[in-house]
């Protein structure tokens, strides 16, 4: 019974080790995965704004209202658009998210949302060194390396399994 007994502690320690190994892999594959998107985000962004021909783009003409309107009209008739224009909502439409990124446009050169994002990269590129969010507004690639794990750790992990398989032995053997 012995054998069995230590047979099975030795298994139960190669689990919990097997599973610490695990668990500090997967932030690593997170990481990974969120940087791809990122790039795949960028890359597709980058494809629509340069479909999107700014020479010949009137943003009245796009929003369809009158040079007169003011910024209410403008933001109700922005609303109605997004809901109905939106590429989630016309998935089977393959021009969509072109159409909606000129609606998106249209409604931040009339609402003078293109000085706000102006000022904001005009920020991150002056705070790139220290603030990391400025790095990534600017979409700079950061890699990130793996969290380091302390011996501590596993010196307390040693430990814990000593005390489990002491406290087992103790219990059918006393």
């Amino acid at each position: 019974m012995g054998a069995r007994i230590r047979g099975g502690l030795c298994l139960l320690a190669l689990v919990s080790l097997w599973s610490l190994c695990l668990a500090f892999q997967a932030p690593r594959a997170r990481v990974a995965r969120h940087a791809t998107k990122q790039r795949e985000a960028k890359a597709k962004a980058k494809q629509v704004d340069e479909l999107i021909d700014l020479e010949d783009f009137d943003a009245w003409e796009v929003l369809a209202l009158p040079p007169d309107a003011d910024k209410q009209k403008i933001r109700r008739r922005f609303r109605k658009l997004v809901a109905t224009q939106h590429p989630d909502k016309r998935p089977n439409d393959p021009d969509a998210p072109v159409k909606f990124m000129r609606i998106k446009k249209a409604y931040e050169q009339l609402m003078g949302g293109g000085d706000t994002l102006k000022e904001l990269k005009q920020w991150a590129e002056q705070n790139r060194e220290w603030s990391e969010s400025a790095r990534e507004f600017l979409g700079e690639e950061e890699d990130l390396a793996p969290p380091d794990v302390p011996p501590a750790l596993y010196a307390g992990l040693a430990a814990l399994l000593g005390v489990l398989a002491y406290g087992t032995y103790w219990a059918l053997h006393k």
